[in-house]
């Protein structure tokens, strides 16, 4: 399957993790304990995947190995490789989450074959291509 999101990638990440310090006691003393959760920007960008990936969702999710091509798209007023953040291999794994809960397969540890790539172009959009291995 092969298709593009229509949508200006977002420059959010699945690692833009907040923390906040509990403090724990064991009934001697207090202990100080970080504690990691996904920050509202992050659910929220995960959301907007989740509906721009909704028309493309299959009907059951891919059982085996599976190969992706992305291409994400910034517009500018000309095309060139994007070597500014966010960095390419931050902004994947929100996406393959956000598939992998609209049920293009079962886990997105069956993906076995990446191509990934960003650049400045007069569209944005992400290009997707997905196919199950033979």
């Amino acid at each position: 399957m092969k298709f593009t999101l229509e949508i200006a990638p977002p420059r959010t990440t699945a690692q833009q993790k907040g923390e906040r310090i509990l403090w724990v006691s064991d009934g001697k003393a207090a202990k100080p304990i970080i504690q990691h959760y996904e920050k509202a920007t992050v659910k929220h960008v995960r959301d907007v995947y989740k509906d721009a990936l909704r028309p493309y969702a299959p009907d059951k999710p891919i059982e085996g190995p599976i190969e992706i091509k992305i291409i994400w798209r910034y517009k500018a007023k000309q095309a060139e490789w994007k070597i500014t953040r966010p960095d390419l291999d931050n902004m994947e794994k929100l996406l393959l989450d956000a598939m992998t809960e609209m049920g293009f397969w079962k886990d997105d540890s069956q993906v076995c074959m990446k191509a990934t790539a960003k650049t400045w172009s007069k569209e944005s959009g992400i290009d997707i291509e997905v196919r199950e291995i033979t």
